[in-house]
């Protein structure tokens, strides 16, 4: 790209160069005096012409000159065009990386606004400062290119011009420090606009059921606003620049040209020296916007910088030990686990010791926040236990493949996502190699089968990623096909019958049974109906386990669940 802008600047400053021997040709008493440097070659290569020949050879090199310059800007812009793509892409591409590779408690710590602004407009914003970063070094380029010509013509006005540029750098890094702070000022509004715009959509019911949508318009008006006057703001002083930095040009201008005038430079020199001056200031103007871009969008890229830096971020569970199957059974000794905020620190979980028996249903009681989701969370290695440790089958579980790990288990839920595409697709989600028959054969165990062919195009019914044309039962039974289409070795089933009707649960628990000696289920429910059919209980307050061992042997399950 620097090469692409010395080239065309130094086209261009040739082509204006080529003004000298052009004016002295058309000006044959002009007298060359000091000040034309070195390009006093140019009149000798005019002189061993005649009149006529001069003038036509002179068009004609400054034509060409011009044509090859148009060239070469004509590609430098496609190649910048080029750039920006493929760097932009690379950009949304490190971006998702940087998130799959992540560790899951990056996600409970961050804002999730502020990721979705990240990805969704910062990333953008990063993209189109790449235009503007080569912008700029194109515009250095040919600024540098037309220093050399200008010096070429007159080192006496190129210093006088040099002066000026201080006087115009200084001003403009007024500017671009104003603007930087704007900047910052800007992406500050625009997490917090994201976070009503996510709770507008999240909400909706909840503002509807309490009649709250005018607070929340009013809410959402104010954050737009403020979003509103810091870009205009931030548009004003970038407005402002560019006029700016043109009068104080001018004045450069008028002041060279004074002195020029005064202190007897030639006119073909002095004709020169302006026109590639003049020439010079849309490239001035343009290099000055680019600047100007730059220090408006530092905030975002620094955004965009601080997701792609792995620096501070949890990184995924590691493990090299295969794992193939469960023989005797998931123990947890003495584990502790603190999301660090909860009020007063209190942990989530506190030094607790249980145990999931191989083939055996183990249903997890306790009321809501009491750190049942915390216990299938580090069971599924999304969280690491803060102290203890969990062992499968004796081996301690940080140190399994976690992949294979995963790959034994199933989870389903009430918060388990439906993914935007076809019911089948979401049945075999996780399991992309399904054949049609296993999909019906999950949906069938899941009591899903005879709702999904009442749809429109049965297995291919396309649903949204809020799944609002299916009922909350129905959801429920398609994640628990999901669940079932992997033939897992742990089955979490997480609330996953809260929605469903007694017929369905009913068909649900039938299949527990059925499944019972081969897979170890675990239930968290607020149901009696569904966790009596549980062997094993653990019953869980505050962090911290109150009883565990058979079901029908524990005093104070009932206590805590809906009958």
């Amino acid at each position: 790209m620097v090469g692409l802008g010395i080239v065309n600047g130094l086209l261009e400053g040739i082509s204006v160069g080529m003004l000298i021997p052009l004016l002295a040709t058309l000006l044959p008493h002009s007298d060359r005096g000091a000040g034309a440097g070195v390009l006093n070659f140019l009149d000798d290569y005019a002189a061993e012409f005649d009149w006529h020949s001069r003038v036509i050879i002179i068009a004609l090199t400054m034509l060409a000159i011009i044509v090859i310059k148009n060239v070469v800007q004509v590609g430098s812009r496609i190649f910048v065009a080029w750039i920006e793509g493929c760097a932009g892409h690379d950009i949304r591409r490190a971006l998702a990386d940087r998130l799959y590779a992540t560790g899951y408690p990056f996600f409970l710590q961050e804002n999730p606004a502020r990721l979705i602004q990240v990805i969704s407009a910062d990333a953008w914003h990063a993209s189109g400062a790449i235009r503007a970063a080569f912008s700029r070094i194109a515009g250095l380029s040919v600024v540098a290119a037309f220093s050399v010509m200008l010096v070429l013509v007159s080192w006496r006005l190129t210093l006088i011009l040099a002066m000026g540029a201080l006087l115009i750098r200084f001003i403009q890094a007024a500017f671009v420090k104003r603007l930087r702070r704007l900047s910052e000022a800007t992406t500050d509004a625009n997490w917090l606009l994201t976070g009503r715009m996510l709770f507008a959509v999240d909400a909706a019911r909840l503002i509807r059921l309490f009649g709250t949508q005018a607070y929340e318009n009013a809410a959402f008006a104010q954050r737009s606003g403020d979003v509103r006057r810091t870009m205009l703001i931030s548009e004003q002083t970038n407005a402002a620049l560019s006029p700016t930095l043109e009068v104080v040009h001018v004045i450069l201008l008028l002041v060279i040209m004074v002195i020029a005038i005064f202190s007897g430079v030639d006119l073909p020199v002095l004709a020169a020296f302006l026109v590639l001056l003049n020439r010079l200031q849309p490239r001035l103007r343009e290099l000055e916007i680019a600047t100007g871009q730059l220090a408006a969008e530092s905030a975002q890229i620094r955004q965009v910088e601080w997701l792609l830096d792995p620096a501070g971020k949890a990184t995924p569970p590691t493990g090299l030990r295969p794992f193939i199957k469960l023989t005797k059974s998931i123990e947890f000794s003495d584990v502790s686990f603190d999301y660090g905020t909860r009020p007063g620190g209190t942990p989530a979980l506190a030094n607790i010791s249980l145990s999931f028996l191989q083939g055996r249903s183990t249903a997890l009681i306790g009321a809501s926040g009491s750190g049942k989701s915390t216990i299938v969370n580090l069971l599924c290695r999304l969280v690491e236990p803060r102290a203890g440790m969990i062992r499968v089958d004796g081996i301690n579980l940080s140190e399994i493949d976690p992949n294979a790990w995963l790959s034994a288990i199933s989870i389903a839920g009430q918060d388990i996502n439906i993914i935007e595409g076809g019911i089948a697709d979401n049945i075999a989600y996780g399991q992309r190699d399904m054949s049609r028959a296993e999909i019906v054969e999950a949906a069938r165990l899941a009591d899903a089968d005879g709702f999904i062919m009442e749809l429109p195009e049965g297995y291919e019914t396309n649903i949204d990623a809020s799944g609002l044309n299916l009922s909350g039962g129905q959801r429920q039974r398609l994640a628990i096909a999901r669940a079932l289409a992997r033939r897992p070795q742990i089955l979490i089933l997480d609330e996953a019958t809260n929605a469903v009707d007694g017929l369905s649960e009913a068909a649900i628990m039938r299949l527990l049974r059925q499944v019972h000696a081969s897979v170890t289920t675990i239930v968290i429910s607020h149901r009696a109906s569904t966790l009596a059919l549980c062997d094993d209980g653990v019953v869980i307050a505050n962090g911290r386990v109150i009883e565990t061992g058979p079901l029908a042997t524990l005093s104070t399950w009932r206590q805590m669940i809906t009958p």
